[in-house]
């Protein structure tokens, strides 16, 4: 049987692909080593719990030795520096913390719909957005000025997208 050029003879099936049939052997090796490698990174990402203990006894059974204290400084020598007190943190340890606040405050302000961004800068809380003019937003803010002085915090501001500071108040 003669064909023409452009025309199809009888083998033809319609594809340009060969039917192989099986299985993308592979990609599913290629799927389980990547599982694998998953599983090994989550189970020694912390250690276990067995690991950290045989690390702080000793195997023995024996108590750890306490550490050596330091010894005193030489009659003649330097005097020892005077204890220089820790700074204080702006916010009581009992008190919220302020990323804790600006996240408090963002949620409050994403249930209203007044889609702002809330971050800490220093000692203020900003709250960047569009919405500083709407009426709802005076009474979100107010809300959060006491967690927001039990924070540390000193200064609530609300600037528009474009930079500029459409309300700041004093805590």
């Amino acid at each position: 049987m003669v064909f023409k050029r452009g025309t199809a003879g009888p083998e033809a099936t319609g594809t340009a692909l060969v039917s192989r049939g099986g299985l993308p052997w592979p990609a599913i090796a290629g799927g389980v080593v990547v599982i694998a490698a998953l599983v090994l990174w989550l189970a020694l990402r912390h250690g276990s719990s067995a690991t950290a203990a045989s690390q702080t006894q000793p195997a023995d059974g024996a108590q750890p030795t306490a550490a050596a204290p330091t010894p005193a400084p030489a009659q003649g020598g330097p005097p020892p520096a005077p204890d220089v007190p820790a700074p204080t943190p702006l916010a009581s340890p009992s008190g919220p913390r302020p990323a804790d606040v600006a996240r408090d405050l963002k949620a409050s302000l994403d249930r209203q719909r007044l889609w702002s961004d809330v971050s800490v800068q220093g000692n203020a809380l900003e709250v960047r957005g569009g919405s500083c003019a709407d009426p709802l937003m005076g009474p979100t803010l107010d809300a959060a000025i006491g967690a927001a002085r039990g924070a540390g915090l000193t200064v609530l501001r609300c600037v528009s997208k474009s930079g500029g500071v459409v309300s700041q108040r004093a805590l």
